[in-house]
């Protein structure tokens, strides 16, 4: 049994049993659909996506795989990992340490939530804007300001998500930007928001809930649903987003290999 390169319309994806795995794998799905992303699976227990910049690996597997298929999955992985720009991480719907020889460091745990309907809110001062190509510098800045990492790797990011994604600006009343989203994928009826920052000055004062509500308002006319992945050990993650219409659907493990 070997893996194959496929394409983003192989039969795989179109299975009950990834189809019900639809948090977190809109993602993987969405990145299946990128010209740039590369998609390799064994034809029926598992599917790896690697991101066009090469610097994630989305990995769904079915529930009962085999010891054999576990060690040739992550073994395709280390491989793929020697093209690697960034660092090594891999997301799946369960850890499967403990099986095989495979080992697995656990980074975080992460929620995923979901909004059929929205609340009300009470909205900041200010707008929300679709960001172009104009804003650039903008996001970078955000990105910097959220993030250990240099500016050339904020612009690169910056640049991605204009291409890749839709990013969205939420701007206070003196037009400054001072929190940023973006519509980060979009498949089997979902929309994932990410690229979530605040300006450090502008924390806590509802910019981040205005922004969210806003983006997610658009979704929901647009007929699909709105999702959000938070880190579990994040404070009040069971909170922030609940008054606002959000339920937990779903938990995903980001793991690297060691």
């Amino acid at each position: 049994m070997g893996v194959q390169k496929i394409t983003a319309d192989d039969k795989i994806f179109k299975t009950p049993a990834f189809l019900r795995d639809r948090v977190p794998f809109n993602i993987l799905l969405a990145l299946a659909g990128q010209s740039s992303s590369e998609i390799y699976s064994d034809g029926e227990n598992f599917i790896i996506t690697v991101s066009g910049a090469k610097d994630a690996v989305w990995a769904w597997t079915i529930n009962d795989i085999s010891d054999k298929n576990l060690e040739e999955m992550w073994n395709f992985i280390e491989y793929l990992g020697t093209d690697f720009t960034g660092p090594y991480h891999i997301f799946m719907k369960s850890v499967l340490v403990g099986r095989s020889n495979v080992k697995l460091n656990v980074i975080r745990y992460r929620l995923a939530y979901q909004c059929n309907k929205l609340y009300n809110v009470i909205e900041s001062h200010g707008n929300i804007k679709k960001a172009d190509q104009g804003d650039l510098e903008t996001i970078a800045s955000l990105i910097l300001q959220n993030e250990n990492t240099t500016e050339e790797a904020a612009k690169k990011r910056a640049a991605r998500w204009l291409t890749d994604y839709v990013p969205f600006l939420w701007l206070d009343n003196g037009d400054q930007a001072v929190a940023m989203s973006v519509f980060r994928s979009s498949a089997d009826g979902y929309v994932r928001l990410g690229g979530l920052y605040v300006r450090p000055d502008c924390r806590s004062m509802g910019y981040e809930r205005s922004l969210i509500h806003k983006m997610s308002e658009r979704i929901i006319a647009d007929g699909k649903t709105p999702m959000i992945y938070v880190t579990e050990s994040a404070k009040n993650t069971s909170t922030r987003y609940a008054d606002m219409g959000f339920i937990k659907c779903g938990r995903i493990a980001e793991v690297e290999l060691q």
